[in-house]
């Protein structure tokens, strides 16, 4: 009879460099205990229309057509099927998904136990900022943003508060602000980013930041404009 532990974590929206992400590798790829040649990897990048797959961060980093930022990737480390027993320690993030996890198999619970703590550390000490709202949170928030607005006009309305045009407008501005970063959160909120080489341009670096700043300010505005009198 053979007996596996299986353990996994849900991480946080994180970000690192390519060397960073091999550094992560390498430190798991230390704790199988084997000599290296005895350990295998792969390595799945999914871009625009396309799936790729490699088996070293050296054959990743040679190859030249990979965007400036990773987001939907799958990592997988483990022992080769040669050897007698089981590891597999794998880090999977896509983009279609609500999380981001980390995962461990094998017959050693400990090893299991330890590998998933050091995924844990690694997303911890390279969250992003946005990391405490990603996910089931950030959802349900930009859904009820526009309903919370449409039903807080209609009451005022209802109760005699006059609603001018403006109010409307601004409202209108902070709902279609709202739903636009629900449509583009997969983008704009990443669970994973990969940052593969550096972007020149400061807007291009903090694109993010800035439309999720005006699209705060644009639902803020919409907000004061209900309860602000002209």
């Amino acid at each position: 009879m053979e007996r596996r532990f299986e353990r996994d974590a849900n991480l946080p929206a994180f970000g690192c460099d390519l060397a960073s992400l091999e550094a992560l590798h390498d430190e798991v790829q230390k704790s199988l205990g084997v000599d290296p040649e005895l350990a295998r990897t792969r390595i799945d990048i999914t871009l625009s229309g396309e799936e790729l797959s490699f088996e070293s961060f050296s054959e990743l980093t040679a190859y030249g057509g990979l965007s400036d930022t990773i987001t939907d990737f799958y990592m997988r480390v483990g022992l080769r099927a040669m050897t007698l027993e089981q590891r597999d320690f794998t880090v999977s993030a896509k983009s279609s998904w609500s999380t981001c996890t980390c995962r461990a198999v094998s017959t050693d619970v400990a090893w299991c136990a330890g590998t998933v703590d050091i995924g844990r550390d690694f997303a911890r000490r390279n969250r992003r900022w946005y990391w405490w709202f990603r996910g089931p949170l950030l959802a349900t928030a930009l859904q009820g943003i526009p309903v919370a607005l449409l039903i807080v006009a209609l009451q005022l309305t209802i109760v005699g508060v006059p609603m001018p045009w403006p109010r409307w407008l601004a409202m209108g501005i902070g709902v279609i602000a709202t739903a636009a970063i629900f449509w583009r959160q997969v983008t704009l909120f990443p669970f994973v980013t990969v940052v593969v080489r550096q972007k020149e341009s400061w807007f291009k670096r903090h694109s993010t930041e800035i439309n999720i700043a005006a699209a705060v300010i644009a639902a803020l505005a919409a907000v004061a404009a209900i309860f602000v009198h002209k």
